[in-house]
C-alpha cells in the first residue's frame, strides 16, 4: 500500500492535520511482518548438525555467530536452510 501526502510545511496547521491523519490512519491498518518459512524444521537442523558437530565444532560455532546466534536453539528460523545448507558442505 502507498500513501501519498501533500503538506505545506510553511503552514503549522497543515502540518499537524497531516500528522493527526497519520496517526490515525497508522492505528487502523495492521502491520505483520513478512517472515520467510524455513523448508527445515529445528529437528532437521539439530539432525543435521548432529553428523557434523563432531569434526567441526569451531566453524560450525564460527558459523552460527555469522548468522547472529549463539547456538542452534537461537537460530532464527529464518536462516535453518542456509545454516543446514552450510552443514551439508562441510
Amino acid at each position: 500500500m502507498q500513501i501519498t501526502l501533500s503538506i505545506n510545511v510553511d503552514d503549522p496547521k497543515s502540518i499537524k492535520e497531516s500528522i493527526d491523519f497519520l496517526k490515525r490512519f497508522t492505528r487502523q491498518v495492521a502491520y505483520e511482518p513478512k517472515t520467510a518459512k524455513s523448508s527445515y524444521s529445528i529437528n532437521d537442523v539439530r539432525s543435521e548438525l548432529s553428523t557434523k558437530v563432531k569434526d567441526n565444532r569451531a566453524a560450525i560455532k564460527a558459523k552460527l555467530s555469522e548468522l547472529g546466534a549463539s547456538s542452534v536453539t537461537n537460530l532464527e528460523e529464518s536462516k535453518y536452510e542456509t545454516f543446514v545448507d552450510y552443514l551439508k558442505s562441510l
